[in-house]
């Protein structure tokens, strides 16, 4: 399938230039990707909430059907939109690592706005950031080896296990540094908190400039078809979410959580792992922004329209 693929790109209007994903010590590139999800791990390990907050049993129904669309319902439209829809490799790598990484903490924020189940929205958030360790790199794997074009990611699961591997300590080992100061030194949360922000933003502009080279060719695509992909595929998420929380009769409150969680992804997540799987691929490193772009956008328009409206 993934030659086929490759073929029907090469046919098409679009010229991705594709590239293979570099090694995490071929540039400056990795290490700066690696720095990001450090610091962004931190401060979610200095804020993050006990787990014995969330009333698993009285959620279960909720907190299954969320999981189930983001693992499960989402994947399965995406795939059908990037088999279905000639796009550049580059744009349908950027779709699959969304879909690969669903959830985040900006969450919490949309869920207080639009006055959905907070309990639902912190349930989804803490079980998803659990689940990403093992079904990110999974739900990768699957999607270069049987869905996206070989020309443009690692098609083996070492290359993916790989990567991984530098993952996971970038992603853990924070995490655990900031539980442990929440736990031990409360008072100096807010401090190390605001000194992360300086520095991941400092990390950001580093690696917008370290990919200048490799976002020019981009810039000349015809982006248009490509951002009209990108609406459609979230008001289809949406859809879908709503859909089957109305089928599962989840309280109205809980809907709201639920759709709130299927139609945002973790970009603080996805743009490294971006840097790190296609560091070249100028097409998914700006299709990604703009998703993340969108993603706020929307998620608080919803926000605020539902913040106005009766649950009901």
């Amino acid at each position: 399938m993934a030659a086929a693929r490759s073929q029907a790109y090469a046919s098409s209007r679009y010229d991705p230039h594709p590239m293979p994903p570099i090694t995490l010590t071929d540039n400056p590139t990795s290490l700066i990707a690696l720095l990001l999800l450090a610091l962004i791990s931190f401060p979610i390990g200095l804020k993050m909430p006990p787990l014995a907050s969330v009333p698993w049993r009285q959620q279960s129904r909720a907190l299954t059907v969320g999981v189930a669309l983001q693992w499960l319902g989402l994947p399965l439209l995406t795939a059908m939109l990037i088999v279905a829809v000639p796009v550049p490799p580059g744009a349908s790598n950027a779709l699959w690592l969304v879909t690969a990484t669903p959830g985040g903490y900006v969450l919490l924020t949309f869920a207080l706005t639009a006055r959905s189940d907070l309990l639902t929205a912190l349930g989804l958030s803490l079980t998803t950031t659990a689940l990403k360790l093992l079904l990110t790199p999974l739900l990768w794997w699957i999607g270069v080896r049987y869905l996206l074009p070989e020309a443009t990611a690692a098609s083996t699961f070492d290359r993916v296990a790989a990567t991984m591997s530098q993952v996971v300590p970038a992603l853990l080992l924070p995490l655990l540094m900031g539980w442990l100061i929440q736990q031990r030194w409360p008072a100096a949360v807010p401090r190390l908190a605001r000194f992360t922000l300086v520095l991941t933003l400092l990390m950001v502009l580093a690696g917008l400039v370290d990919a200048a080279d490799a976002l020019r060719p981009g810039l000349l695509l015809d982006w248009p078809p490509l951002l009209a992909l990108v609406i459609v595929h979230h008001a289809l998420v949406c859809l879908l979410a709503y859909g089957l929380a109305w089928l599962a009769h989840l309280a109205p409150a809980q809907r709201r959580s639920v759709v709130l969680a299927c139609s945002t992804f973790n970009a603080s997540l996805a743009i490294p792992l971006a840097l790190l799987l296609f560091p070249r691929d100028g097409i998914a490193l700006l299709t990604l922004g703009f998703w993340a772009l969108w993603r706020v956008a929307i998620g608080t328009a919803i926000a605020f329209y539902w913040r106005w409206r009766p649950i009901r």
